[in-house]
């Protein structure tokens, strides 16, 4: 799977590591780039929006956590998948809480 984006080349190669066959890449990549256009900016711009001098701007997350709930609509593993995109950009995310908990 090839993308020029920045932000995913580093969450692919550690894709790659741990052993993900290349369909299973493709279909994760594909889910990042959707939501990268259902925000309307590319992956590296969401990651870059979320940074600032070294650490991770809060406010900034939290939109991205919402926006990623609203693109994936419930279905946890397509949120995952997005979650794990951020977290190996350097960006800790916070999965909702469910509500039987």
């Amino acid at each position: 799977m090839e993308s020029k984006d920045r932000a995913v080349q580093k969450w692919l190669s550690q894709l790659e590591r741990s052993g993900h066959d290349a369909s299973e890449i493709e279909e994760k990549v594909s889910l990042v780039e959707q939501f990268a256009r259902f925000v309307g900016a590319a992956p590296s711009e969401i990651v870059d929006r979320c940074l600032s001098n070294g650490g991770v701007v809060i406010k900034e997350r939290k939109k991205v956590e919402k926006s990623i709930e609203e693109f994936a609509g419930g279905d946890v593993a397509k949120a995952n998948v997005i979650r794990s995109f951020m977290i190996h950009n350097g960006i800790r995310m916070i999965a909702p809480k469910p509500p039987w908990l």
